[in-house]
């Protein structure tokens, strides 16, 4: 069982640059509804987060991609130390974890 953590309420304790909330309802599946986070840090890194709901209305799983760039020019990094790939977890609670080495990314 996860905690009742909200991705906003972890968000609020890291020095973000830019951070953006949205829900998205899936038109192919009627009712399934989604969030979307993106915040990006000062060392020019981001997070792309998604969540999903369980059947009780509470989010259970996250999928964080890292990102690199601004909101209207951004891409998925896939070669930091972090990951190789997308990071999915089910425990908010590694999502502070994860954005604190994504702070700690450097230049290259």
């Amino acid at each position: 069982m996860t905690s009742k953590l909200t991705v906003n309420e972890i968000l609020s304790e890291f020095e973000c640059v830019f951070r953006e909330i949205t829900e998205q309802r899936n038109a192919l599946l009627e009712g399934f509804c989604l969030n979307h986070s993106i915040v990006f840090f000062e060392n020019g890194y981001g997070a792309s987060i998604i969540w999903f709901p369980d059947a009780f209305g509470e989010f259970s799983h996250f999928e964080v991609a890292i990102i690199k760039g601004e909101l209207e020019n951004y891409e998925l990094v896939y070669d930091t130390k972090i990951t190789d790939n997308v990071l999915s977890t089910r425990d908010p609670n590694d999502l502070r974890t994860i954005f604190k080495q994504i702070q700690e990314l450097h230049e290259k």
